[in-house]
């Protein structure tokens, strides 16, 4: 499988800064770059992204990429460059259309980029895939923004559609966004995409082709990953994932109920019995059941098979690589837990 290509893109505004821009440029930077270091995928990241940047970076590598994410200034679907250069959604979806050919995920986390969204949908050729387009209809809270890209950013490379690491990054923000204040939006259709007002915080676009697929292109959709088939590597992802829910309901208790917190340190403690030599039985299945029913952004019990294989092999150099422990990754989570006041654990 050829590498997929991740180029980020954080554009400042020279009169208008967003204060937070640097820092979600360094967190999303240090969910990549490991990947890139063990030649899981190629990693393009700017912060610098004036005309010249766009007209060098599309031309030269455009075509290889899989995911584009922009972030930064927008309003009425013109994106701002760092010099403050706006580009209208007609023009800008023309040379996304034309430069980024392989194109699978278009993420643009910027204020008011639905209509630049819309435009590339209705550009689109007959036949011819969409991309699945991210983007925000209203202005959006830049801290959540911020943390909706990095929760979705790390469930990526799973073995899954990037439906799947939407909707945990949207379960879990929803969780956050106490005044709720974010609204999200799936579309499936281009209809839809084209008649909707954008009176919604983040949408979701997936247009399915209507040319049916063959038995071989289904299989390869359905295992397929931007990260190639390291069962280790996609493990060790999602225990830092799991470890930024853990973190995300710390550091907002208040949010989750008593019953939920309870649930997510026995399904702890399971796992820590698990990973120590205990049989994974119908018993372990339950409590892990339990948990990911009762906990936002996760949706499966596998994420703690996830938890308890990182936890076997974490002396590995692969696990080594993305998790920042040289202890026990299932210790530290419990100690996160132990600092909740809604409970005596």
């Amino acid at each position: 499988m050829e590498k997929s290509t991740i180029y980020t893109v954080f554009a400042n505004s020279m009169k208008d800064r967003l204060p937070n821009l640097t820092e979600e440029a360094m967190s999303i930077t240090h969910i990549f770059l490991p990947l890139a270091f063990n030649d899981k995928l190629y990693y393009i990241k700017d912060e610098i992204f004036d005309v010249d940047r766009l007209t060098q970076t599309f031309s030269k590598y455009g075509s290889r990429f899989t995911i584009f994410y922009f972030s930064g200034h927008s309003k009425d679907g013109c994106i701002n460059l760092t010099n403050d250069y706006r580009i209208e959604p007609e023009r800008m979806s023309r040379v996304i259309l034309s430069s980024l050919k392989q194109i699978k995920l278009i993420f643009l986390n910027a204020c008011e980029t639905f209509p630049l969204a819309k435009e590339i949908i209705k550009q689109v050729g007959p036949g011819e895939q969409a991309p699945i387009i991210i983007s925000c209809g209203t202005e959006i809270n830049t801290y959540l923004a911020e943390t909706f890209a990095q929760l979705l950013f790390q469930q990526i490379g799973q073995e899954e559609p990037f439906r799947s690491a939407y909707t945990k990054a949207k379960d879990l923000v929803t969780v956050m966004d106490k005044e709720n204040k974010i609204v999200f939006r799936e579309f499936t259709s281009i209809d839809d995409v084209i008649n909707a007002n954008g009176d919604f915080t983040i949408s979701y676009i997936e247009i399915k082709n209507s040319q049916p697929e063959d038995d071989q292109q289904r299989s390869a959709k359905k295992h397929s990953s931007i990260i190639g088939n390291d069962k280790l590597t996609r493990d060790a992802l999602s225990t830092n994932y799991l470890t930024s829910v853990v973190e995300s309901i710390a550091s907002k208790p208040d949010l989750v109920s008593k019953e939920k917190i309870i649930a997510l340190n026995e399904a702890l403690t399971a796992a820590k019995m698990v990973a120590e030599g205990k049989k994974d039985d119908k018993e372990f299945r339950k409590v892990f059941d339990k948990a990911a029913f009762e906990l936002p952004g996760i949706d499966s019990r596998k994420i703690f098979s996830s938890l308890i294989n990182t936890e076997k092999n974490i002396a590995a150099s692969t696990v080594q690589s993305y998790i920042e422990s040289n202890g026990s990754v299932i210790d530290n989570l419990q100690e996160m837990v132990k600092k909740i006041d809604v409970i005596d654990i």
